[in-house]
């Protein structure tokens, strides 16, 4: 990587930064801690703690209507996640109850029958890609059960995923978003005639201001819920097994002390955070001594910001032990991830079954983990290799 020219041309969506993109974060926090890219028509890149923190403190100043760079041009904000106040806060209460962590602790059996299915698929065979059935299946599944959807569509939500992302492909991302769009609109119908206990059967009864929800607003809701359920939950998975897969020594603690997982799913957050997010300059204003226009565009690369040695001391070093650990993984403040305690819940669940029933995957000789570039960072291959176990004889939970 040519730092100097990182500064000047910074680009997230760039697939050789997404290899390894904490070098370059830590040059960014070193050499130009507020640095204004030229791609994408231009927009600053935040990388430090304080720096994230005080952007996302301030949605009076900082707004979040840009959730990502290049913004995709799609004509409609997402619910929640690209409000403001004082609007923010009732979008925000009609999907709280629902993601709460009493209502999502409901779930942990569920949720532990499915990840041990998704375990019996592979454990036979020794081998698997473990990034994929596992560290993306499990959460897509867990988000298909919440939206009442099939689990047998779980190919097209991935391929859509795939073509939402790929900003090379501009008109390949708005068709992709079309097909959503029209899937969740067929499902609310549905919905209306016959709900569930799912969240699209509260949203079609939902009201804000006082007024019902538009048409375009629950579908919407629909798809910022599905995707921020696994696609960002996903990447975070894969990072964390890829971890596991290179470090024996930290699965064998796992193994011996169960009691650490917790604090280990907070550092692998901290460490291996998936998520960059936008801002939208509201006024001119004076961020480290830099002067912001109105109109100006941000992104904040929190996985810089959870490891700035400002705040973190050897902040590149995985530490179970680490305490406090006031990471932003989940972001901050009014914005703070809705579906953190689900995203939580999913991750101990899993190393919980998964360390005790296949304890020594490693990355399969010669192979490569692959890596997501853009706002959602991540590994999304991850083929590893293991010593076979007996499948477990289990009612499915699938639908």
């Amino acid at each position: 990587m040519d730092f100097e020219k990182l500064v000047e041309h910074f680009d997230h969506h760039d697939a050789e930064l997404a290899q390894d993109p904490h070098p370059s974060y830590r040059y960014l926090r070193e050499r130009c801690p507020l640095a204004r890219s030229d791609q994408h028509d231009g927009f600053w890149v935040v990388s430090t703690y304080e720096d994230a923190r005080t952007v996302m403190s301030d949605s009076e100043t900082y707004s979040s209507r840009t959730l990502t760079i290049p913004e995709q041009e799609i004509g409609l904000l997402f619910p929640v996640s690209q409000t403001d106040p004082p609007e923010h806060a009732e979008w925000r209460a009609i999907i709280q109850p629902w993601l709460s962590a009493a209502r999502i602790a409901t779930r942990e059996t569920a949720i532990r029958q499915c990840t041990n299915e998704l375990i019996d698929q592979f454990v036979e065979r020794g081998s698997c890609d473990l990034a994929l059935d596992l560290g993306y299946k499990l959460p897509a599944d867990v988000i298909a059960d919440i939206m009442g959807v099939p689990r047998k569509d779980e190919a097209f939500f991935h391929d859509v995923v795939n073509r939402l992302n790929n900003v090379e492909d501009p008109d390949g991302a708005r068709a992709a978003f079309g097909e959503l769009f029209e899937y969740y609109g067929k499902l609310l119908d549905h919905r209306r005639r016959e709900p569930g206990d799912d969240i699209p059967s509260m949203l079609v009864n939902a009201t804000v201001e006082g007024r019902p929800l538009t048409f375009e607003e629950l579908v919407m809701f629909c798809i910022i819920i599905q995707l921020a359920g696994f696609a960002t939950t996903a990447g975070f998975m894969g990072n964390m097994l890829w971890h596991l897969a290179e470090h024996p020594d930290h699965r064998q603690r796992l193994l011996d002390e169960p009691s650490v997982i917790l604090r280990a799913i907070e550092e692998y957050l901290r460490v291996f955070t998936p998520a960059s997010v936008g801002r939208f300059v509201t006024r001119d204003a004076v961020l480290r001594d830099t002067s912001l226009k109105q109109g100006d565009r941000l992104i904040l690369l929190l996985g810089s910001a959870n490891r700035d040695d400002d705040q973190f001391p050897n902040a590149d070093v995985v530490d179970f032990d680490r305490s406090p650990n006031r990471h932003v993984a989940f972001g901050q403040s009014i914005h703070r991830c809705v579906g953190m305690h689900l995203a939580r819940l999913e991750a101990r669940v899993m190393l919980e079954e998964l360390l005790p029933r296949i304890p020594d995957f490693r990355v399969t000789e010669g192979a490569k983990p692959q890596l997501t570039a853009g706002h959602n960072w991540g590994v999304r291959s991850l083929p590893v290799t293991f010593t076979p176990g007996p499948r477990r004889a289990l009612v499915s939970a699938h639908t």
